[in-house]
């Protein structure tokens, strides 16, 4: 029998009302980690109840709601981070909350989605406007 304590692990997420679906493979993954002896929690980021200090390792899963508040995300982040804390580290974090970096990548030769970047509500339209077209021709 092993007598080794188990390692915590938080699964940052977000309010369901905000998931909105099951994570589909959520239950998977925190058996792999039971089975390796290490004791996941689902953990919402933006929960002041939660105790961070009680965790070894922070693994950045679905906090789909930081792109709504992204100072109060990176506040909680910076807050929590410690050397070694994040499994994903808080500068690639940081790096990949502005989506431009989608742009970086392809300057490098990596192969990404279609992007285009928009600072105003009239280029969101712009750059829209052509899938409108085919959705409301199709109608």
């Amino acid at each position: 029998m092993n007598t080794k304590p188990l390692r915590r692990v938080a699964l940052i997420t977000t309010s369901d009302d905000v998931l909105g679906y099951d994570e589909v493979d959520i239950d998977e993954i925190e058996a792999e980690l039971r089975a390796a002896n290490i004791a996941p929690t689902r953990a919402v980021w933006h929960d002041p109840s939660v105790d961070w200090d009680a965790f070894d390792l922070l693994v950045v899963r679905c906090p789909w709601d930081y792109s709504e508040r992204p100072r109060e995300f990176l506040t909680w982040m910076d807050a929590v981070a410690a050397p070694g804390r994040f499994l994903n580290p808080p500068d690639v974090i940081r790096w990949n909350l502005d989506k431009t970096y989608l742009l970086e990548l392809q300057d490098l030769g990596v192969p990404i989605v279609p992007t285009r970047v928009c600072h105003t509500p009239a280029e969101v339209l712009a750059a829209a406007r052509p899938i409108f077209d085919v959705v409301w021709a199709s109608e």
